[in-house]
């Protein structure tokens, strides 16, 4: 069919959608035609030349369906004068635009684009020079690139994204560089840069591509494993995964040679790994070094005031944060972990008043509980540094530091490689920094394993607790946990301990019978968290949400959202599952709906976490999912009074020792475990494999560098 073109202006649009628009357009010939295509940042009154051709709709009749757009400069008086006192130009009236027209003439427009300072000449504000030079080198031009690349299957939001950073030169770098975004724009993928090179022409082998491709064959390989590199390996099985077909080896040495990857010995990163892995080091290095402070005075004044001793790890742990500027705290539950914490502030309080302490972690509701439990200032990583989630760039770095004399990273277990460097990188007068954390517990769920690794580097100052202290509620649940580090598990712990071995339909059914039970005896939801391995299965996290649902929050005829086979409705347990840092909600929050609203643009919900209430829109409604039952790793880092852990057979390969331990040291008071227990077992003897690393390594050259 040919192509035929159209010259106008758009005057209203009839519908819209992501993707998709139909608009009322006026052509200087023909008059009114209804276009059809994606029109979702067409100008209103703007003059435009349209590309595409006649259709003939069963129902809508004869339109106009649009394949590209170019924008036109009008080049008449009254075009002129109308587009530059139009919406666009801010500041700039008829008089103003009247004025240019008469001072530049039919190509005033041309002429500003291509040279801003022939405004100079003209009696105009800066700011209105600004606004002219701004909206026409940036806007003209800017629907063509818009429709090639959602005519590519970019997203409208990924569009705006590359178009923010690239500006006027968008067009020139996509088409000489377009990989570009999949290394400069946080969430543009490699497959989106892919998919617009190759349909303009960027061959398979082309070295541009072999450098973003084995780049994200390595981010990948090492995200799925949390290693800080892969091997050649590995590097091919991928690559035939993604029925790649290239030289491996000259693909790679493209990446290394277009500085994307770092390959050292055998091993292969990506560079930003790399740099993390190099940057903690030495920044760790230079910071590992004695500040003796003799504080027993204050930890004497301590016992006497809180009537009791500190045991001999305890007031090992204090003294090494004092005599040393980083040390190490490393405990399970109930070995008085938080006991040193409020120990360490009150010394501080006392011995250096004036000093700004802090204490971070890596999810909300850990920050929550030691803020609580300490009366100190705490936060999570990303919300003391100012996270920006639309760049995953942090307002505070090297060049806008921290001013934290003293700080303290609980729940050090969760964090990886790359949130540690953006934290230390922010540090730049910190007098005193400690990490504690659970050496059993699961390592973070991105790259690096960050507490094995400073603990089996053997060279900072170390506590190890061991001595339970916890010798009440809760007691025989540390004995079960202290038993699950060793791999083993016996069929007593106490009234706090409940093992139900049954088929799954007996443990479902006693679940919410138990469940019931509790909230008679005056617990709440909140209080209750069941957890599961795995998403799928009868006994997994998407079962057991909507088994609860039906029974703790039944439908009643009330509004409801529906995303898939997942339903939402008022007074519902819900998880956050991204960090909205501007709203005060992180990753791992619980709270629950209290609100769910219609109208033309879609489904609004209104949720409460704490006193805090947040609304959700299209753009954000994702961030949140049912919370009856969550799974470990979401768990972590958390406490809650009663805890559930179901699995079933089909979950073996996800059950580990690390991941069942963090799952049964989640509760503080009462412990249920539902599933077959030669499950459990068989978990119990699989040991999670240690991460591959080379924080040590360059530990290690650091010091013999030094020596």
């Amino acid at each position: 069919m040919e192509e035929v073109s159209l010259k106008g202006h758009f005057t209203h649009c009839l519908f819209k959608a992501e993707a998709y628009a139909v608009w009322n357009f006026i052509d200087n010939d023909e008059g009114r035609i209804t276009l059809t295509g994606p029109l979702g940042h067409v100008t209103i009154d703007q003059e435009y030349t349209v590309f595409g051709h006649f259709v003939d709709h069963p129902r809508y009749g004869i339109q106009f369906k649009v394949s590209t757009l170019k924008k036109e400069l009008p080049q008449s008086a009254n075009g002129i004068v109308a587009y530059l006192s139009s919406a666009n130009f801010k500041g700039i009236g008829k008089v103003t635009a009247q004025k240019i027209y008469d001072a530049l003439g039919d190509e005033a427009l041309t002429k500003i684009k291509d040279d801003s300072t022939i405004l100079d000449e003209l009696d105009l504000s800066k700011k209105q020079k600004e606004v002219l030079h701004e909206v026409l080198s940036q806007n003209i031009g800017f629907e063509d690139t818009f429709y090639s690349l959602i005519t590519d299957g970019v997203s409208v939001s990924d569009i705006n994204k590359i178009v923010a950073l690239y500006k006027e030169d968008t067009k020139a770098i996509l088409k000489e560089e377009p990989y570009r975004p999949y290394f400069d724009i946080y969430g543009i993928s490699f497959r989106k840069c892919d998919a617009i090179a190759i349909k303009n022409g960027i061959a398979i082998d082309d070295v541009r591509r072999e450098a973003a491709l084995i780049h994200d064959v390595i981010k990948s390989l090492t995200f799925k494993s949390g290693d800080s590199y892969t091997d050649i390996s590995s590097i091919e099985k991928e690559l035939k995964v993604r029925q790649e077909i290239c030289d491996v080896m000259s693909a790679i040495d493209n990446a290394i040679s277009e500085r994307s990857i770092v390959k050292e010995d055998e091993r292969y990163y990506t560079k930003e790994s790399y740099e993390d892995e190099f940057f903690i080091a030495r920044y760790l290095f230079s910071i590992n070094e004695e500040t003796k402070c003799d504080i027993q005075e204050a930890i004497d004044d301590m016992n006497h005031i809180q009537g009791f001793s500190f045991d001999s790890d305890q007031k090992k742990a204090i003294e090494h944060f004092f005599d040393h500027r980083l040390s190490i705290i490393t405990g399970g539950p109930g070995t008085g972990k938080t006991t040193i914490i409020k120990g360490i502030i009150d010394i501080i309080r006392k011995i250096d008043p004036l000093s700004n302490i802090h204490i971070v972690a890596p999810t909300g509701r850990a920050a929550k509980r030691i803020r609580e439990l300490c009366d100190v200032d705490s936060s999570t990583i990303h919300s003391l540094l100012k996270w920006d989630k639309e760049t995953n760039t942090f307002t505070h770095d090297a060049s806008m530091p921290l001013d934290i004399d003293y700080l303290i990273i609980d729940e050090f277990s969760m964090v990886d490689t790359w949130l540690f460097r953006s934290l230390l990188s922010a540090l730049i007068s910190v007098k005193h920094l400690c990490v504690i954390g659970d050496e059993d517990q699961l390592p973070s769920v991105a790259p690096g394993d960050i507490l094995h690794d400073l603990i089996d580097a053997d060279i900072f100052p170390l506590t190890r607790l061991k001595k339970i202290h916890r010798q009440r509620d809760g007691s025989g649940i540390v004995e079960l946990s202290q038993d699950v580090k060793e791999g083993l598990i016996r069929d007593d712990y106490g009234n706090e301990v409940i093992f139900i071995d049954e088929d799954e339909v007996i443990i479902k059914e006693k679940m919410i019978e138990m469940i019931k039970d509790l909230i008679d005896d005056g617990y709440d939801l909140n209080d209750i968290q069941v957890l599961s391995p795995m998403y799928k299965g009868d006994l997994g996290i998407d079962v057991l949400n909507m088994l609860m649902q039906e029974i703790f929050n039944p439908s009643a005829g009330e509004l409801e959202y529906k995303n898939n086979y997942h339903i939402y409705r008022v007074d519902d347990k819900i998880i956050q599952l991204k960090n909205q840092r501007d709203d005060d909600v992180f990753n791992g929050d619980i709270g629950k709906i209290v609100e769910i609203d219609k109208d033309k643009d879609g489904y609004t919900i209104l949720a409460r976490f704490d006193d805090i209430y947040i609304d959700y829109y299209k753009e954000t409604l994702a961030n949140i999912a049912l919370a009856y039952c969550i799974s470990v790793h979401k768990a972590q880092g958390s406490e809650y009074p009663v805890v559930f852990f179901a699995f079933s057979k089909n979950h073996l390969h996800m059950l580990n020792r690390r991941l069942i331990y963090t799952a049964l040291s989640r509760s503080s008071d009462r412990l249920v475990i539902l599933g077959d227990m030669q499950t459990l077992k068989k978990g119990l003897k699989k040991k999670m494999p240690r991460r591959k690393t080379t924080l040590i390594k360059r530990l290690y050259d650091l010091i013999d560098d030094a020596l």
